[in-house]
């Protein structure tokens, strides 16, 4: 069921594409900021507090190599994870590879301890925090590719690949017994990423940082639906 959430959330992102116009990048911004208050969300109120009682002060240095991942992955895929990208940095008709694999790194990092959470209540909330985040990187990865004028096969591929690089990682997690011993610290890593991201969305998603009472809304819904779906789990 997860793989097929992670991969539904790629093509759901699809579907939006053309149901909803995204050209003018404002409701881009206001999708990012909708899941990346929901994942900053679902950090503070569910993993910090988990994987701090599961191991104490010293798991915060976990916490900070994901963090730390995070930035380095962005230096490749010029935060393409936080919907973060200029097409005028890349040349027409030529496949950004490092910035294409830095965000197959970061997909496959996040998909990693799906499997591995101890409760019922963890599995559900990573993989809901997941599918929020996947939907808005699709949109902006198809806006990527589609602004390069890359050949249609070449692009489709791409986001083939996308859409199956967090259920690849979740797949590793599962079927590599020695891997579930470090299952707490493997969800503090991705913590760590999760924490880069959302805050950069946040802080990005507003056009030079100006008072904006539509993000405000946005960001509240995120927040109450993360808190909401704490309860229903």
């Amino acid at each position: 069921m997860s793989y097929a959430l992670q991969i539904g959330a790629v093509i759901f992102g699809l579907a939006m594409i053309g149901m909803f116009n995204f050209s003018d990048q404002k409701s881009i911004k206001m999708l990012l900021a909708f899941s990346g208050s929901y994942l900053f969300s679902i950090v503070l109120l569910h993993f910090l507090p988990e994987i701090y009682e599961a191991k104490g002060a010293i798991i915060g240095l976990t916490v900070l190599a994901g963090f730390l991942l995070q930035i380095l992955l962005d230096f490749y895929s010029t935060g393409l994870e936080h919907g973060h990208f200029h097409a005028g940095h890349f040349k027409q008709g030529v496949l950004p590879l490092s910035a294409i694999l830095g965000l197959f790194a970061h997909a496959f990092f996040e998909g990693l301890p799906i499997e591995l959470q101890h409760s019922e209540e963890g599995h559900k909330t990573l993989l809901m925090a997941i599918v929020l985040h996947k939907v808005p990187i699709t949109v902006v990865l198809y806006a990527l590719l589609n602004s390069l004028g890359l050949k249609s096969k070449k692009m489709w591929a791409i986001i083939i690949l996308f859409a199956l690089m967090s259920p690849l990682g979740t797949l590793v997690g599962s079927v590599i017994p020695s891997i579930g011993i470090y299952s707490v610290h493997l969800t503090a890593f991705a913590t760590g990423i999760f924490l880069h991201v959302s805050t950069t969305i946040l802080f990005e998603s507003s056009h030079n940082h100006r008072y904006n009472l539509t993000k405000i809304a946005v960001v509240l819904t995120g927040m109450a639906l993360a808190y909401l779906s704490l309860l229903a789990f």
